[in-house]
This record gives C-alpha cells, structure tokens and sequence, in this order.
C-alpha cells in the first residue's frame, strides 16, 4: 500500500461547511455479502482492496453528498503511472446533489489535501461521455494527459492517441 496513506487526515474540516472523512477499506468490508455483487465485480473489488484504496467521503451541512476513491498507481491496471502516484477511481456526486459545483470541489479539496502527503502525482481517468465529470476535470484545473482504452476483467487502463477516456493530472 502507498506510504502516504498512513499520513492522511482522517477527517478534514473545511471553511464554508464541506467535511470529509476519511474511509480506508478492508477485506472484512466485502463481508457479509449485503451488497448484491456479480463474482466479476466483487473479484475487481477484492483486487482494488489488495492494491490499496482510500476513500474520502464529501459532507455539506452533515450530509453525504459524494465520495472520491484513490488508487495507488502502476502496476498491471495502470501501466505508464508510477507505484509513488495516485489514481482517482472513481469520484461521485450523489444524484440530488449534482449541479452544485460539487465535483470540482472534491477534485480541487482532496487534491490539496493528499499533496501535502504524496511524493508523487495525482492522475484521474473520465470517460469520454461523461461531460460533468470532465467539466469538474477541467474546472479544478486539472491538465489532460493522454486519451486511454479500458480493457480486460481489472479494467486496465492503456494511454494511447485514441481511446474511450480522457487522462488528468493535477497541477
């Protein structure tokens, strides 16, 4: 697991009523089965568990209005990203919540919180359809890096000219 995992706020107070709290999962949290799950979904989640995931949940006004999950970068599923970088994977607004500028602010918050931690970059991956996600990229002024191709069981991700999803890196 990434070294600057065990450095993270556990839960983070910020100026204008957003919180975050810090969530890192287990192999225990995949038992019991409460969610429903298909063997390749819970296989894929095991792996994620097993290769170090951190989670930091989104509060306004004490309610949850989303999450971001950070995956530690290299390896077979992110090839062409270092072992000391960190992949988003994924972030979510909850529905009701959408529209709110909520996603650029968990992209622009959590950012600045694990920069302070991490020796290396931060890399987030949008599919090419997913205009909100990739306005929330652009206006937490996050750089495009590459275009990618999702492939295989662990969705692998290839950097390539062509591909179904665009590849950021924080600035």
């Amino acid at each position: 697991m990434n070294r600057c995992f065990d450095k993270l706020p556990k839960e983070i107070i910020s100026s204008d009523d957003i919180s975050y709290e810090l969530f890192i999962p287990s192999i225990i949290h995949l038992f019991p089965f409460k969610k429903k799950m298909n063997l390749k979904t819970r296989l894929r989640f095991i792996f994620q568990v097993l290769r170090g995931e951190v989670i930091y949940y989104m509060k306004s006004s004490g309610d949850y209005v989303g999450y971001i999950c950070f995956q530690v970068g290299g390896g077979f599923r992110y090839p062409g990203i270092n072992k000391t970088d960190l992949v988003i994977s994924p972030f979510v607004v909850f529905q009701q919540y959408k529209g709110h500028g909520y996603g650029k602010r968990i992209l622009f918050d959590t950012k600045k919180i694990i920069a302070q931690v991490l020796d290396g970059e931060i890399y987030g991956q949008v599919h090419l359809d997913n205009i909100p996600s990739i306005k929330s990229f652009e206006s937490a002024n996050w750089i495009k890096v590459s275009n990618a191709k999702q492939e295989g069981l662990f969705k692998r991700y290839v950097m390539q000219e062509q591909g179904d999803y665009i590849v950021y890196k924080s600035r």
